[in-house]
Protein backbone atom coordinates (compact mmCIF):
# COMPACT_ATOMS: atom_id res chain seq x y z
CA UNK A 1 0.00 0.00 0.00
CA UNK A 2 2.83 2.42 0.82
CA UNK A 3 4.23 1.91 -2.69
CA UNK A 4 0.84 2.36 -4.35
CA UNK A 5 -0.13 5.58 -2.57
CA UNK A 6 2.81 7.68 -3.84
CA UNK A 7 2.34 6.17 -7.31
CA UNK A 8 -1.34 7.15 -7.28
CA UNK A 9 -0.50 10.61 -5.96
CA UNK A 10 2.11 11.29 -8.64
CA UNK A 11 -0.17 10.01 -11.41
CA UNK A 12 -2.97 12.28 -10.16
CA UNK A 13 -0.63 15.28 -9.96
CA UNK A 14 0.59 14.51 -13.48
CA UNK A 15 -3.01 14.43 -14.77
CA UNK A 16 -3.72 17.82 -13.17
CA UNK A 17 -0.42 19.11 -14.55
CA UNK A 18 -1.42 18.12 -18.09
CA UNK A 19 -4.80 19.82 -17.70
CA UNK A 20 -2.93 22.98 -16.68
CA UNK A 21 -0.62 22.66 -19.72
CA UNK A 22 -3.58 22.23 -22.08
CA UNK A 23 -5.25 25.31 -20.58
CA UNK A 24 -1.94 27.22 -20.66
CA UNK A 25 -2.07 27.76 -16.90
CA UNK A 26 1.69 27.83 -16.39
CA UNK A 27 1.50 28.97 -12.78
CA UNK A 28 -0.59 25.91 -11.88
CA UNK A 29 1.74 23.61 -13.83
CA UNK A 30 4.78 25.11 -12.12
CA UNK A 31 3.13 24.84 -8.70
CA UNK A 32 2.36 21.17 -9.31
CA UNK A 33 5.95 20.60 -10.47
CA UNK A 34 7.23 22.24 -7.28
CA UNK A 35 4.91 20.17 -5.10
CA UNK A 36 5.93 16.98 -6.94
CA UNK A 37 9.62 17.78 -6.28
CA UNK A 38 8.95 18.28 -2.58
CA UNK A 39 6.93 15.06 -2.36
CA UNK A 40 9.53 13.07 -4.27
CA UNK A 41 12.27 14.43 -1.99
CA UNK A 42 10.29 13.64 1.16
CA UNK A 43 9.30 10.14 0.03
CA UNK A 44 12.73 8.93 -1.05
CA UNK A 45 14.13 6.55 1.54
CA UNK A 46 17.65 7.93 1.01
CA UNK A 47 20.08 8.71 3.76
CA UNK A 48 19.15 11.26 6.37
CA UNK A 49 22.02 13.36 4.98
CA UNK A 50 21.74 15.16 1.63
CA UNK A 51 23.78 17.69 -0.34
CA UNK A 52 23.00 21.29 0.63
CA UNK A 53 22.23 21.87 -3.04
CA UNK A 54 19.33 19.37 -2.87
CA UNK A 55 17.93 21.00 0.26
CA UNK A 56 18.10 24.44 -1.37
CA UNK A 57 16.16 23.21 -4.40
CA UNK A 58 13.38 22.01 -2.10
CA UNK A 59 13.39 25.39 -0.34
CA UNK A 60 13.06 27.09 -3.73
CA UNK A 61 10.13 24.82 -4.64
CA UNK A 62 8.49 25.47 -1.28
CA UNK A 63 8.91 29.25 -1.66
CA UNK A 64 7.52 29.10 -5.21
CA UNK A 65 4.33 27.49 -3.92
CA UNK A 66 4.03 30.02 -1.10
CA UNK A 67 4.58 32.84 -3.58
CA UNK A 68 1.73 31.56 -5.73
CA UNK A 69 -0.43 31.41 -2.61
CA UNK A 70 0.43 34.95 -1.51
CA UNK A 71 0.59 36.70 -4.89
CA UNK A 72 4.33 36.84 -5.58
CA UNK A 73 5.04 39.02 -2.58
CA UNK A 74 8.18 37.17 -1.43
CA UNK A 75 11.74 37.16 -2.73
CA UNK A 76 14.20 34.39 -1.94
CA UNK A 77 17.91 35.26 -2.07
CA UNK A 78 20.43 32.46 -1.75
CA UNK A 79 24.08 33.41 -1.30
CA UNK A 80 26.06 30.21 -0.95
CA UNK A 81 29.28 29.43 -2.78
CA UNK A 82 28.92 26.53 -5.23
CA UNK A 83 31.67 24.59 -3.42
CA UNK A 84 29.61 24.63 -0.22
CA UNK A 85 26.55 23.27 -1.99
CA UNK A 86 28.22 19.85 -2.00
CA UNK A 87 28.36 19.77 1.82
CA UNK A 88 26.08 17.19 3.40
CA UNK A 89 23.38 18.35 5.79
CA UNK A 90 20.41 16.78 7.54
CA UNK A 91 17.50 16.28 5.15
CA UNK A 92 14.64 18.78 5.69
CA UNK A 93 16.65 20.76 8.25
CA UNK A 94 16.15 24.17 6.56
CA UNK A 95 12.50 23.87 5.56
CA UNK A 96 11.00 24.32 9.06
CA UNK A 97 12.88 27.61 9.47
CA UNK A 98 11.63 28.89 6.12
CA UNK A 99 8.12 27.69 6.94
CA UNK A 100 8.28 29.64 10.21
CA UNK A 101 9.02 32.78 8.21
CA UNK A 102 5.85 32.33 6.18
CA UNK A 103 3.85 31.55 9.32
CA UNK A 104 5.19 34.16 11.72
CA UNK A 105 7.41 36.83 10.16
CA UNK A 106 5.11 38.26 7.53
CA UNK A 107 1.46 39.23 7.40
CA UNK A 108 -0.62 37.58 4.63
CA UNK A 109 -0.85 40.92 2.83
CA UNK A 110 2.88 41.72 3.18
CA UNK A 111 4.67 43.12 0.15
CA UNK A 112 8.38 43.25 -0.68
CA UNK A 113 9.11 40.48 1.82
CA UNK A 114 12.60 39.03 1.59
CA UNK A 115 14.04 35.73 2.75
CA UNK A 116 17.84 35.43 2.70
CA UNK A 117 19.82 32.22 2.98
CA UNK A 118 23.58 32.40 3.12
CA UNK A 119 26.28 29.99 4.10
CA UNK A 120 29.97 29.91 4.83
CA UNK A 121 32.57 27.83 6.64
CA UNK A 122 33.26 28.89 10.23
CA UNK A 123 35.82 26.97 12.30
CA UNK A 124 35.68 24.01 9.91
CA UNK A 125 31.86 23.83 10.17
CA UNK A 126 29.16 24.79 7.71
CA UNK A 127 27.23 27.78 9.02
CA UNK A 128 23.89 28.57 7.40
CA UNK A 129 21.86 31.66 8.18
CA UNK A 130 18.22 32.18 7.26
CA UNK A 131 16.94 35.72 7.78
CA UNK A 132 13.96 37.79 6.71
CA UNK A 133 12.81 41.40 6.81
CA UNK A 134 9.67 40.55 8.76
CA UNK A 135 8.55 41.58 12.22
CA UNK A 136 11.19 39.55 14.09
CA UNK A 137 11.07 37.72 17.40
CA UNK A 138 10.24 39.43 20.65
CA UNK A 139 12.90 39.34 23.37
CA UNK A 140 10.48 37.17 25.38
CA UNK A 141 10.19 34.63 22.55
CA UNK A 142 13.98 34.43 22.19
CA UNK A 143 14.43 33.94 25.93
CA UNK A 144 11.72 31.26 25.98
CA UNK A 145 13.31 29.38 23.07
CA UNK A 146 16.78 29.53 24.63
CA UNK A 147 15.39 28.34 27.95
CA UNK A 148 13.69 25.37 26.27
CA UNK A 149 16.81 24.63 24.24
CA UNK A 150 18.91 24.54 27.39
CA UNK A 151 16.32 22.36 29.14
CA UNK A 152 15.53 25.01 31.76
CA UNK A 153 11.87 25.42 30.95
CA UNK A 154 8.98 23.37 32.25
CA UNK A 155 6.63 25.32 29.98
CA UNK A 156 4.60 22.86 27.92
CA UNK A 157 3.29 25.38 25.41
CA UNK A 158 3.72 24.34 21.79
CA UNK A 159 5.51 27.51 20.68
CA UNK A 160 8.82 27.12 18.91
CA UNK A 161 8.14 23.59 17.71
CA UNK A 162 9.85 24.07 14.32
CA UNK A 163 12.99 25.62 15.76
CA UNK A 164 13.00 23.10 18.59
CA UNK A 165 12.86 20.23 16.11
CA UNK A 166 15.75 21.71 14.12
CA UNK A 167 17.79 22.09 17.30
CA UNK A 168 17.01 18.54 18.45
CA UNK A 169 17.82 16.98 15.08
CA UNK A 170 21.19 18.76 14.99
CA UNK A 171 21.91 17.78 18.60
CA UNK A 172 21.05 14.11 17.98
CA UNK A 173 22.96 13.92 14.68
CA UNK A 174 26.09 15.73 15.80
Amino acid sequence: RSKMSPHFLFNTLNSIRWMAIIRKADNIKDSIDSLAEILKYSLTPDDEMVRLEEELEIIKSYCYIQNMRFGNSYSLNVDIDNNLKQCRIIKFILQPAVENIFKHAFQPDSRDSIINIWGRIENCHLAISITDNGKGFSEESIAEFNSKREGNSSDSKKSGIGLGIINERIRVSF
